[in-house]
């Protein structure tokens, strides 16, 4: 965390030559090692990792480099068909953030393209989509309880995430909530040279901190390092009013708040503090942020994969793990068809719930071995999930006070 919060303040740190590995090894895990090349690359000689270190680093981040042109010119390709076809588009996160926030865009990792486009046109721009080359291996696209749709393209480097809203709805929910607010008030952009829409700096920054509730709080450094790059970037342009008004709209007034101070106490951004808008340093704060602190800095990969059954079934024993177990296995067909697109689309469900027993013993059977290392590494994961959790129903409670007060 020194090096990184050095990074972004524009400081150098004053690191072990010989704890370079491990930084390196927490950067790339949080995504966040081509953001830190080119900054630590300026550091005096002294503060530099070792040299076969800094050789290493330069060719992961000129891999980046020459990755993120082909996402542009995929980018671009995505955009045009789309704007051809005279629908309206936003992009998100990481694909907007590469071009308009980060100093290159092999600076920002990205997993995917996400895209939004008008739910009323969502059906026609997956037909633009798929006549470009793109596939999807979703079974129903027109599904509308699912807020976005996959497509991959051969020969392309990212998938393609395409939204018809920014909130999912339950598959036993009926007709899913409007979300037509998101397309007024927006600012006209030309990104990768064709027109397009972004948010308003204000509602960026809502969704941004809002996506990191939405993933209960299991996401790398790298979501916080957006944030606050964003809240850097647009700081004098905010307005608290407009602020005020989009925290409400997402239904996270302090839940928002709470993420930019927790991006804050993570990289010592005071921008992120300064729009955090929670005035009070109450000792239940503090600790908090201290609890959200080493979810971020414990957060690993067998810890992201615990589900609330997951983790009542490594609690339970006998009948009711049995009943547990039972529960994860018998899914509705709805919900089958969304899990395991491409088996219930060649096996019919019949195969969807066959595969289903050693679908979940591959992904998680890791949790139930009874190695002496597995039981450590389960017991810190579930730690983790527990903080998680409780964190986030801390969270609701704050949140019902404010809209109780208001």
């Amino acid at each position: 965390m020194r090096v990184m919060r050095a990074a972004v303040n524009g400081q150098v740190a004053e690191i072990d030559p010989l704890a370079w590995p491990a930084v390196y090894r927490l950067a790339a895990m949080h995504q966040v090692e081509t953001f830190l090349y080119p900054l630590i690359r300026a550091w005096p000689p002294a503060a530099l990792p070792p040299e076969e270190m800094m050789h290493f680093w330069r060719t992961v981040f000129l891999q980046a480099a020459g990755r993120y042109a082909r996402v542009a010119e995929q980018a671009r390709e995505l955009f045009s068909a789309l704007h051809a076809a005279g629908i309206e588009m936003i992009p998100l996160k990481g694909v907007w953030l590469a071009e308009r926030i980060y100093m290159e865009g092999g600076c920002r990792t990205m997993n995917d393209i996400d895209l939004l486009v008008p739910e009323a046109r969502f059906n026609e721009a997956c037909g633009v989509i798929r006549s470009i080359g793109y596939v999807t291996p979703d079974y129903d696209v027109t599904d509308r309880r699912v807020k976005h749709a996959h497509f991959q393209k051969c020969g392309e480097p990212l998938a393609l995430e395409l939204h018809r809203r920014l909130f999912n709805h339950p598959v036993s929910a009926g007709e899913a909530p409007s979300t037509d607010w998101v397309w007024h008030g927006n600012m006209e952009d030309r990104l990768h040279g064709i027109p397009v829409q972004t948010f308003e700096p204000e509602r960026q920054v809502a969704y941004l901190a809002h996506h990191i509730l939405g993933h209960r709080m299991a996401v790398p450094l790298k979501v916080y390092l957006d944030l606050c790059l964003v809240c850097e970037r647009f700081a004098a342009p905010l307005s608290d009013t407009a602020f005020r008004h989009e925290r409400a709209r997402w239904g996270a007034v302090y839940g928002i708040s709470f993420v930019l101070r927790m991006a804050d106490r993570l990289l010592k951004s005071e921008a992120c503090r300064m729009w955090a808008a929670i005035p009070e340093e109450s000792a239940e704060l503090c600790e908090a942020l201290d609890v959200a602190e080493q979810i971020v800095i414990g957060l690993d990969a067998k810890s992201i994969k615990l589900t609330p059954s997951l983790s009542r079934f490594i609690r339970s024993k006998g009948l009711e793990r049995i009943r547990i177990g039972l529960a994860s296995l018998f899914r509705s067909a709805a919900e089958m068809r969304q899990i395991y697109p491409r088996t219930v689309r060649w096996f019919g469900l019949a195969g969807g719930y066959l595969w289903r027993l050693p679908d979940l013993f591959l992904r998680h059977g890791s949790f139930l071995s009874g190695s002496p290392s597995c039981r450590h590494q389960t017991k810190v994961a579930h730690k983790g999930f527990e903080d998680r959790e409780q964190l986030i129903a801390w969270l609701c409670a704050r949140e019902n006070d404010k809209k109780g007060h208001d």
